[in-house]
């Protein structure tokens, strides 16, 4: 029990319970600057307004636009496209759509910028876009919803209110990704998406923080190219649950388009393991050796019963138990599968179940 006792300790209590900091960055600005390239039937480039803003800041004056194949400023003309509903944190700030009075010309290239006064934004505060010869016939897309593969338990890297503001949180999780047509690819920078699930007070957001101090870009999923992410926590029962998308190029089109709903079950994530080693050692019993090395160099940093889940309640930890903890000999035999870097991971795992 002593050995079991220090290995919970240094796993569980090993890291910093400083309140985490950081810098406040404002979600502002040009939101698909890396769009260097839209259709010759875009209508505008997107701005997120700061929190706030007064009507001064968000009117045609507060923009100018140029073209290399016209003298002078532009005259500008700014609409608001519609994004299905409120969404979350942008309560006080709006969206907005710049572009040229009398639309843009196919085969020119715009500078567009805000004049207006501007701090610390996550977004820059001129865009350079490039129009091409064809337009995009916004009609004929279509857009996909698909699961990817079954749940699976995992340490999870969640925002925290730690001093590193970031923890490894274990929950039960599902991926799944937006299918987008393909005369989108030229564009998917600019391709804007929002998930949701059904509760019990209708369809709600869902959303993830890798980090207390992420700046999470706009209308993004969780991952790259689509690729989104729904979790809980692994210790609650779970139902099946509708998800489902509001997706679209809205440089373009003036509303989203909503994609059919599909079923997520957290409840068929194989095992029963709600800590990082009970996930270890099961990934080991499976011969799950991506998984395994996955865990092992996750548990250093795992903080269960925080940040998403009880934000800040002082709740006691549940340890992990001796039928928890993985064999050593299952570890040393993991450790052959592994680069250098895994098998310190896995090292330290051993180290701490020696004790």
């Amino acid at each position: 029990m002593i050995r079991i006792a220090a290995v919970i300790v240094t796993f569980m209590f090993s890291h910093s319970v400083m309140a985490c900091s950081c810098p406040w960055v404002e979600p502002a600005g040009f939101v698909h600057a890396t769009l260097k390239r839209l259709p010759a039937n875009a209508r505008g480039v997107l701005f997120l307004t700061p929190q706030g803003a007064p009507s001064s800041s968000t009117n045609a004056r507060a923009f100018s636009i140029t073209s290399n194949e016209e003298t002078g400023p532009l005259t500008v003309t700014v609409s608001s496209p519609d994004m299905g509903q409120e969404r979350p944190g942008m309560a006080t700030q709006r969206l907005l759509r710049i572009g040229p009075a009398g639309g843009f010309k196919p085969g020119a290239r715009y500078t567009i910028s805000y004049v207006g006064p501007a701090g610390k934004w996550a977004h820059p505060t001129t865009i350079d876009v490039a129009i091409d010869t064809q337009p995009l016939d916004m009609k004929s897309l279509q857009y996909t919803l698909a699961i990817d593969g079954a749940p699976e338990r995992r340490l999870l890297q969640i925002s925290d209110g730690r001093g590193s503001c970031v923890s490894r949180q274990p929950v039960v999780s599902q991926t799944f990704h937006y299918g987008l047509p393909p005369e989108l690819q030229p564009y998917l920078n600019g391709v804007a998406y929002f998930s949701e699930v059904r509760t019990k007070a209708g369809f709600t957001a869902i959303t993830y923080h890798a980090t207390a101090c992420d700046i999470t870009p706009f209308a993004q999923t969780a991952y790259s190219g689509g690729k989104d992410l729904i979790y809980a926590n692994c210790e609650e029962s779970h139902a099946a649950q509708s998800i489902r998308g509001w997706v679209g190029l809205l440089e373009v089109e003036d509303r989203l388009h909503l994609t059919k709903p599909v079923v997520v079950d957290l409840s068929k994530a194989s095992g029963k393991a709600c800590n990082g080693m009970g996930m270890l050692k099961e990934a080991l019993t499976n011969h799950d050796a991506d998984k395994a090395i996955a865990i092992a160099c996750s548990i250093q940093y795992e903080q269960p019963f925080d940040g998403v889940f009880t934000p800040y309640k002082q709740i006691k930890p549940k340890h992990p138990t001796a039928a928890d903890l993985p064999s050593i000999e299952a570890l040393a035999d993991l450790k052959k599968l592994a680069s250098n870097e895994e098998r310190t991971c896995i090292e330290q795992v051993v180290s701490h179940l020696k004790r």
